[in-house]
C-alpha cells in the first residue's frame, strides 16, 4: 500500500503527537516528499487548545512553529481519510486497535519499540522531541 497520508496519535493532542506532526512536515518538506500529515489525540480534554507551552517552546528552538497547532480528537473521518496512524506507546495502540487500521508504534522505527514519554507528565521534552526527530527520520527512511 502506497501511503499518502500520516495520522500522528497520542493521547490529549497537547505534547508528543503535535510535534510529531510539526517534525514529520518539516522533514516532508526538505525531502519533498508528498504525504499529508496531521496529528490527533484518543480523547478530547484539550479540545481546540494550544500545543502545551513546553511543547512550543521547545519546537520554537529548533526552529518550528507550533502557535497555531490547536488540539483534536481523533474522528471516524480522520480513520477514513488517512493511511497510516503512528502511536506515541501501547496505550494508544490498545485504544485505536479496535479501528483495525494500519498503525504502528512510532517506537518501532529504531528504539525497540519503546513509547515516547509523555512529557506532560515527565517533563523530558528535548528528550522526547530528538526521540520523535529520530524515530521519523527513520519511518520516512523504511517506508520512502
Amino acid at each position: 500500500m502506497k501511503i499518502k497520508s500520516i495520522m500522528f496519535v497520542c493521547l490529549g493532542n497537547i505534547c508528543r503527537s503535535p510535534l510529531a506532526e510539526a517534525i514529520a512536515k518539516n522533514i516532508i518538506s526538505e525531502l519533498n516528499l508528498d504525504i499529508k500529515i496531521a496529528s490527533a489525540g484518543t480523547v478530547g480534554y484539550h479540545q481546540n487548545e494550544m500545543a502545551c507551552e513546553q511543547s512550543i517552546k521547545t519546537a520554537k528552538k529548533h526552529g518550528i512553529d507550533l502557535t497555531k497547532h490547536r488540539a483534536q480528537k481523533l474522528t471516524q473521518k480522520h480513520i477514513k481519510e488517512y493511511d497510516l496512524f503512528i502511536v506515541m506507546d501501547k496505550t494508544n495502540y490498545r485504544d485505536l486497535k479496535k479501528y483495525k487500521l494500519n498503525m504502528k508504534i512510532l517506537g518501532d522505527f529504531g528504539f525497540d519499540g519503546k513509547a515516547v514519554p509523555d512529557p506532560y507528565f515527565t517533563g523530558n521534552i528535548e528528550l522526547v522531541f530528538d526521540m520523535i526527530e529520530r524515530a521519523i527520520k527513520n519511518m520516512l527512511a523504511e517506508l520512502f
